[in-house]
């Protein structure tokens, strides 16, 4: 009985992190349903969508619920030295007179 429990929670444990690990994607575009398709929003561009949408009366359109990615600015390049400030050691000040 015990080892039938136990089973059942290692089933119940797995079935539960597979569900939680697979996130819902929203992609940019949409193909909107018409009375020959059904809508579905798994395109990256819009030529994508289009391509899907030849032959069928659905319209592409943006995914409302799509969220782009935020953009991470690059840091600026290191300013270059000029020759005097780059090589040149800093003397050493004289001691103070005691």
């Amino acid at each position: 009985m015990r080892g039938m429990v136990a089973m059942a929670l290692t089933v119940g444990a797995l079935a539960g992190g597979v569900a939680s690990a697979r996130a819902e994607v929203e992609y940019p575009y949409c193909l909107e349903p018409s009375a020959f398709t059904v809508g579905t929003c798994s395109f990256d561009s819009f030529e994508q969508c289009m391509a899907s949408a030849s032959g069928n009366v659905g319209v592409c359109v943006k995914n409302p619920r799509y969220v782009a990615p935020a953009v991470v600015p690059e840091p600026p390049p290191p300013v270059p030295q000029s020759p005097a400030h780059q090589g040149k050691p800093k003397r050493k000040q004289a001691a103070p007179p005691a």
